[in-house]
């Protein structure tokens, strides 16, 4: 994939003013950093995550301004206008890159990729091999069954879905056959009547999804 480095008018006229190659300005501009990490950490399922913190002007974002947090640089570009906005995160094998953003409260794992133009909204789970790259390719519905879940649904690598939530401390992320399963097995003995409610969820996720495929 093709990074998009920016520079500050501050960093381009040193390159103009050497009369550096193309190449070479490149080179510049890898070693250019737009974040950097802060000590402020937090844990999340035992793993350490760092603030993140601006270092230059870039997009709607201004050197200073403190981000969400994410387990290292390998989760967020450096190049590109992608950012986690505060109280967002990003961790494991998951990257966010191109113009993508991961919204407040929502959170990005496994060996998940948000990249295009994506935009991650609050409250959003996404892990697994979620390949997301456009908003088109997330679906997010709040307030489902007696303690008002939410479930994130999202496009794979391979092309299908797979369906994300928060089930009591654990996020569960799998098959929307997988999902009905963990979803039976929860509400069966207490309340059978909301079963119901998430079997027409998987049938939005798989309307909107199918129908997306067809356009595109």
């Amino acid at each position: 994939t093709t990074e998009i480095y920016t520079l500050s008018l501050h960093d381009a006229l040193p390159i103009w003013r050497r009369g550096y190659t193309k190449s070479q300005e490149v080179l510049r501009m890898k070693r250019l950093k737009k974040y950097k990490l802060t000590d402020e950490t937090i844990t999340q399922y035992n793993v350490k995550l760092h603030r993140i913190e601006a270092v230059a002007d870039f997009g709607n974002v201004r050197k200073g301004d403190k981000g969400g947090f994410i387990e290292s640089e390998n989760n967020l570009s450096q190049g590109g206008m992608a950012w986690v906005c505060d109280g967002g995160m990003v961790y494991e094998n998951a990257r966010v890159s191109g113009y993508a953003k991961v919204g407040r409260g929502a959170e990005v794992f496994g060996d998940a990729i948000v990249s295009g133009t994506a935009w991650i909204p609050s409250g959003a789970i996404v892990g697994g091999k979620a390949d997301i790259q456009k908003d088109s390719d997330i679906l997010v519905v709040t307030g489902l069954g007696p303690y008002e879940d939410s479930a994130t649904a999202f496009r794979n690598f391979d092309g299908g879905i797979s369906i994300a939530c928060s089930f009591y401390v654990k996020d569960f992320v799998g098959t929307p056959e997988a999902f009905m399963t963990e979803i039976e097995k929860r509400y069966e003995d207490v309340c059978p009547d909301f079963i119901g409610v998430y079997k027409a969820f998987i049938e939005l996720c798989k309307g909107h999804f199918g129908i997306e495929r067809k356009e595109g």
